[in-house]
Parts: C-alpha cells; sequence; structure tokens
C-alpha cells in the first residue's frame, strides 16, 4: 500500500523513478509494460550477490594462498635459527651469572658489607688516639660501601647517579665486576678482621668467618660458571667459523648479536666504540693471545676516521673478529 501511495524508503523511490523514466523514453504508441515491485527486488537481490561473489572469490584464494605460507613458517624456518637462539640464550644466561651471581650471594654480601660499614664506623669511634686502627676501621668502611654498591641490583647501577663509579670500576677495577674478583675481595678483606677472631668482640668475629665463606663460596661458583661460559663460547666460535669458512660471507643476525656483546664488553665508557686502552684491556680480560704490538698494530689497521679518532666501530670490530678467528684456525691445522 506504501508503493500504491508514493511512499517507501528512499531505494524504492529512486526505483520508481527510474521506471517513470523508461516510460518517458519509450516509443510513442506504444506503453512498456510496468515492472512489478517484486521485480524490482529481485533484480536489487541478484545485483547484491553479483558484487559480493568477488569479494568471496577473493578471500577464499587469499586464505587458499596464505595457508601454505603459513604452515612453512612455523614448521620450516625456524629450526636452525631455535638452535642458535637456544645457545645464545645459555651463553647470555651463564654470562650474566657469572657477573652478578646467584641471588643467596649477593643478598649475603650485600648484609656482609653493611657489616664491614657498621663495624668499622662503631670501632673508629673508640679509636681515635689509635692511627693504626684508624685506618683499618677506614679501610673497613670503604670496602664496606664497594660491597653493598657491587652487590646492589642492576637497576641501581643504571642510575645516572652512580653510572659514574659503575664505569670507574669497569675501567679500573674490572674484576670486581665478577664473582672470582668478588670473592678473592671478600676473602681477602676478611683477614683484617683474622687477628680479631678469638679475642676481639663477637659480632666483628661474625662479620669475618661470614665474609670468607661468602668468599669462598663467589670463587668457587664463580669458578664453576666461568668454565661453562668459556665451553659455550668455545663451541659458539667453532660454530661461527665453520660456517663461515667462505671468504667475502656476510655474518647473520645472531652471530653478529654475539660480537656485539664482545663489542660492548670491550667498551668500558659506553660511547659506541673502542679506543686503544679498551681493547688492550678487553682482549686481556677475553683471554686473547695478542702482545700489545699486535694489538697496536691491528689498532691501526681497522681505525675509523669518521664520528669520534682514534677509535673502532661494532662493523670493524665485527670484521676483525673474523678475520682473527679465521687465521687462528687455520694456524692450529
Amino acid at each position: 500500500m506504501k508503493h500504491l501511495r508514493g511512499e517507501g524508503t528512499e531505494d524504492e523511490q529512486q526505483s520508481l523513478k527510474g521506471d517513470k523514466d523508461v516510460e518517458s523514453q519509450a516509443p510513442a504508441g506504444k506503453k512498456p509494460a510496468r515492472k512489478s515491485i517484486f521485480w524490482r527486488l529481485r533484480r536489487e537481490k541478484d545485483e547484491d550477490e553479483e558484487t559480493e561473489q568477488p569479494t568471496a572469490a577473493a578471500a577464499a584464494a587469499s586464505a587458499t594462498s596464505a595457508q601454505p605460507r603459513r604452515t612453512t613458517f612455523f614448521l620450516r624456518a625456524p629450526r636452525k635459527s631455535e638452535i642458535e637462539l637456544g645457545k645464545e640464550w645459555l651463553y647470555t644466561s651463564w654470562s650474566r651469572l657469572q657477573r652478578n651471581g646467584p641471588m643467596i650471594l649477593k643478598v649475603l654480601g650485600f648484609v656482609g658489607g653493611i657489616g664491614l660499614i657498621f663495624e668499622g664506623v662503631d670501632d673508629g669511634i673508640f679509636s681515635l688516639l689509635k692511627p693504626l686502627h684508624m685506618v683499618l676501621d677506614a679501610y673497613l668502611v670503604f670496602f664496606g660501601l664497594l660491597f653493598v654498591f657491587l652487590e646492589c641490583p642492576p637497576a641501581i647501577h643504571a642510575m645516572p647517579s652512580f653510572q659514574p663509579i659503575h664505569r670507574f670500576l669497569r675501567k679500573y677495577a674490572y674484576f670486581t665486576c665478577g664473582m672470582v674478583g668478588r670473592g678473592l675481595l671478600q676473602v681477602f678483606i676478611a683477614t683484617l678482621l683474622l687477628p680479631d677472631i678469638g679475642h676481639g668482640s663477637r659480632h666483628r668475629t661474625i662479620i669475618g668467618i661470614a665474609l670468607r665463606i661468602v668468599g669462598v663460596a663467589n670463587l668457587l661458583t664463580g669458578g664453576f660458571v666461568a668454565r661453562k661460559v668459556r665451553e659455550l663460547k668455545a663451541q659458539m666460535i667453532e660454530k661461527l667459523i665453520e660456517s663461515k669458512e667462505a671468504k667475502g660471507e656476510e655474518f647473520d643476525e645472531h652471530e653478529i648479536k654475539f660480537i656485539q656483546k664482545k663489542f660492548e664488553a670491550l667498551d668500558l665508557n659506553g660511547d659506541g666504540y673502542v679506543d686503544l686502552h679498551e681493547l688492550k684491556a678487553g682482549l686481556k680480560h677475553l683471554n686473547f693471545a695478542l702482545d700489545e704490538r699486535t694489538i697496536e698494530r691491528t689498532f691501526q689497521e681497522y681505525v675509523t676516521g669518521r664520528g669520534k679518532p682514534k677509535a673502532i666501530t661494532i662493523d670493524q670490530f665485527v670484521e676483525w673478529w673474523y678475520k682473527y678467528q679465521t687465521r687462528e684456525r687455520s694456524s692450529t691445522k
């Protein structure tokens, strides 16, 4: 009834208007047959199906073409990289453990440092007239502060206020950044309390014994972890050299990340470059069998003239690393 009265939706009104236009364009003397509303609705339905059919076909084709790529990616692509990532993760985890140590030893070392501070301050107040005792107490306070800083969480070291101290220790006392170095230092400081054991104060004796135990534990654990790190490093370097026998072959992403960690270990001040002093100290720490003259000659060969003068970039270090390991492997055959 709406259509008979001229009402209805806008599309229907347009359809009726189109029918009237067709009637007006018909030849004179011949009246075209008027299409019913059911014919118009059927025509609109057919047009909608025609427009939707290509979209559905394209979606089906896209799903069919995309399915093999997903299957190929999840079944074949990651197999080699998962092994490499696993080795890299093991090396990174053991290296982090070598630097930081287990949490229980860090907590005990932190508590031992606080004990040294309080013992040095407390004993120093009552030994103002004894210069030798005052020097000993000053050592206790200094090394107590050092142990507290070394055993702090990494987030504390990353704070801007403590960055200069962290860089200073990495540059001039790098041995304190590992478990073995801290263990040796703790055992040495504990020997300063040795004369007081048996006839000194009870809390001083407890601090000395506890610090020795923590130091020995750090030495044993650090030695074991360092051996595991060396084994993993040797395996990764062996894999690196075997896969890069052909000259001119590029390093892949995972190998570059591994070498980049070595570059970051050499970069003591964290400026993105390695100067001659950092290269000598870092290669000696990494147990490279190179004398100073060879290191200086290598440095002059790869030194960059761009960015920072008299320094090596990460790209130059990657190139040198590959050539050095290839030369070492060929010389051992």
